[in-house]
């Protein structure tokens, strides 16, 4: 079992590396690292307590609206979807 998981990891970084741009692979970097953030924080808030729980709640919700509007953007600039996500201009005529 584990070494079918070890193949299919391999397999998966081989092929990200090779057919991932630049671009992408800076995103995804910023993507990891606002995802930990929010990871952090939550375990934080578990761990320690909600003592000033405004500040858990501003700093968590900025960490997911960050990872979100990141994931949209990802979403817009990968060629891969370059079709599916051309936005239509409404004609209101």
């Amino acid at each position: 079992m584990s070494g079918s998981v070890r193949s299919v990891l391999r397999r998966f970084l081989s092929e990200y590396g090779s057919g991932t741009s630049g671009r992408l692979k800076v995103l995804d970097a910023y993507l990891l690292y606002v995802l930990l953030t929010g990871a952090l924080q939550f375990g934080y808030c578990l761990g320690v307590g909600t003592f000033p729980f405004n500040s858990f709640l501003s700093g968590f919700i900025s960490a997911v609206g960050s990872f979100i509007l990141g994931v949209c953007l990802r979403i817009q600039i990968n060629p891969q979807n370059k079709g599916e996500t051309d936005l239509e201009v409404l004609n209101c005529s």
